[in-house]
């Protein structure tokens, strides 16, 4: 009776391993290849495992939960990728079927390749993007994405954790934080301290002031924030850029906006903020503010300082011609500022006549218009050259103070 009992007890066991072992792999499943990927992606397993490198054929779009572990194995574009929306991601996570069916995705161990410096006729992919699934959060862990043609990493409208994620030759930036069109949901981006975003620009969030977004950074993170304010395609654009290297950033955007960034403006509590139009820095600046000049300019319109700040020119010359009776006009009144000032500091001003007219004064201080004082203006280290200008009615050039 014991035997018996005790091979019972053993069939038993056995017939729980067998169907515990039929649970397991009903969850999970091991691919090789593209097309294996994508069967399984349309099916109900909870994780799949790359047992190779994949070559993907065109976008892989993932619309469910799961979890994809690459056991660092690489994912990586053909040569002539479809640049079109919709198409042209190497992987995209997205909600189909509205908000409330957002998936839960996590993507682990994946080298991603998206065949970056292509030519015109065999283009990349662009990185993965996260497509309007909310709040659901959607962790990337021990991932590297290198040679993006686009973004790196795109979050639209999504919740999107980074560990230890590394992001490389990207063509535009590591991530961009984004809500897209028809996206209602805020963009939220959350690193850890290993993340290492290599691009020049390395996290940024377009349109800022109509964006609602989050970015979350480490305890000690090297990554700050900077502002850009341009016109691109005629119309008035800013950014919002989080980098390890501001000049690095700078020189990225300039060149693939086509401007120039000719003056900061640092406003007390903000983000320092490059400005490609010299007369809107001036005009951006806050009481408390420092307006830093970049590059020559040449004007054809006098600038005037309406609010208490210090403006270092930075010895770059500033040149041009004005039927104004100024060049430079300070008009911030006493009242309300009288322990307030300006400073001008490092100018280097080069003024010439235009036609029968010119600059009567270099520096102007001027009561505004009813007639109040105006605070004291404090000028160094500057030079005022009015060599150029002829005599008016009598009148020689002057320098007011």
């Amino acid at each position: 009776g014991g035997l018996r009992h005790g091979l019972l007890a053993l069939a038993v066991l056995l017939l729980t391993c067998v169907l515990m072992a039929g649970a397991v792999s009903a969850t999970e499943v091991h691919v090789s290849d593209y097309n294996e990927l994508v069967t399984n992606l349309s099916t109900d397993v909870g994780t799949i495992i790359l047992d190779s490198n994949i070559i993907a054929l065109e976008e892989i779009s993932v619309n469910r939960s799961v979890t994809i572990d690459g056991q660092y194995h690489t994912i990586s574009a053909t040569s002539g990728w479809s640049q079109v929306d919709g198409e042209k991601n190497l992987l995209v996570i997205e909600n189909k079927t509205g908000t409330n069916d957002a998936p839960t995705v996590t993507l682990k161990n994946i080298f991603f390749e998206g065949c970056g410096s292509a030519t015109a006729d065999a283009k990349g992919s662009h990185g993965i993007q996260v497509y309007n699934t909310g709040a659901s959060l959607m962790p990337m862990e021990n991932i590297t994405i290198n040679g993006s043609q686009g973004n790196g990493i795109t979050v639209n409208g999504a919740n999107v954790s980074l560990v230890n994620v590394t992001v490389k030759d990207s063509d535009w930036q590591s991530v961009d934080v984004a809500q897209g069109v028809d996206v209602t949901s805020a963009a939220t981006l959350t690193i850890d301290a290993k993340t290492n975003l290599q691009d020049k620009v390395q996290i940024n969030v377009d349109d800022p002031v109509g964006t609602a977004y989050a970015v979350n950074l480490p305890d000690g993170t090297s990554y700050k924030p900077y502002s850009f304010s341009y016109i691109s395609d005629g119309n008035g654009e800013k950014k919002l850029v989080w980098s390890t290297n501001v000049d690095a950033a700078a020189e990225k955007i300039a060149e693939s906006k086509e401007v120039t960034f000719n003056a900061t403006v640092q406003n007390p509590g903000d983000p320092l903020a490059y400005h490609a139009n010299f007369l809107e820095a001036m005009d951006a600046a806050e009481d408390g503010a420092t307006v830093t000049q970049l590059e020559e300019l040449t004007l054809t319109e006098p600038i005037t300082i309406k609010k208490a700040i210090t403006f270092d020119g930075s010895k770059k010359k500033i040149s041009g011609s004005s039927s104004e009776r100024y060049f430079l006009m300070v008009a911030v009144p006493l009242a309300g500022n009288d322990k307030k000032s300006v400073t001008l500091q490092n100018l280097n001003l080069s003024i010439s006549s235009i036609g029968t007219y010119a600059n009567l004064g270099g520096i102007t201080v001027r009561a505004d218009a009813d007639n109040n004082a105006s605070v004291p203006v404090i000028l160094k280290d500057s030079i005022v050259d009015m060599s150029g200008v002829t005599e008016v009615s009598g009148m020689n050039p002057a320098v007011y103070f």
